[in-house]
C-alpha cells in the first residue's frame, strides 16, 4: 500500500470523508431545516478553511514572491554566473568583478562593455577590448 504522508492532498481528503460520516446523520436526516443547518454549517467551515488557505498564500507570496519574479531571479543569476568569466577585469571604482554587457542604446548601441557587477549600487564601466 503506498504511503500518502506527505500528500497534501490526500490527508486533505481523509479529513474530509472523516467530516462526513460524523455529520451523516444530520444529512441524511427526513427532517429538511435539519438537513439545510447542516449544509450551512459546511459551508461555513469550507469558507474558513478557504479564507485560511488564501491567507498562507498571500503570506508566502509576499515572504517568496511568485511564479514569474523566481524565474525571473534564476534567469537573472543564470545570466551573471554566464557573464562572469576568469579572464573579467576589476571595477575601476569598487574593486568588484565586472560583467561583459552589451550596450542597448546610444552611439555604442549592439557594442560590448564591462560593467560592475554591483551595478546598480557601483556604475563603475569599462570599455570591452578584444
Amino acid at each position: 500500500m503506498p504511503e500518502y504522508k506527505d500528500d497534501v492532498q490526500y490527508q486533505s481528503s481523509r479529513h474530509i470523508l472523516a467530516q462526513k460520516h460524523k455529520l451523516d446523520p444530520w444529512l441524511k436526516t427526513t427532517d429538511s431545516m435539519q438537513a439545510a443547518r447542516c449544509i450551512l454549517v459546511l459551508c461555513n467551515r469550507l469558507t474558513t478553511m478557504i479564507k485560511k488557505q488564501m491567507e498562507k498564500q498571500l503570506s508566502a507570496f509576499a515572504e517568496e514572491g511568485g511564479f514569474t519574479e523566481t524565474l525571473t531571479a534564476e534567469r537573472l543569476k543564470q545570466r551573471t554566473a554566464d557573464s562572469l568569466s576568469e579572464d573579467a577585469p576589476q571595477c575601476p571604482v569598487c574593486g568588484k568583478p565586472m560583467l561583459k554587457k552589451m550596450a542597448k542604446k546610444g552611439l555604442n548601441s549592439g557594442k560590448p562593455f564591462w560593467s560592475c557587477s554591483d551595478y546598480p549600487n557601483c556604475t563603475g564601466t569599462r570599455k570591452f577590448e578584444n
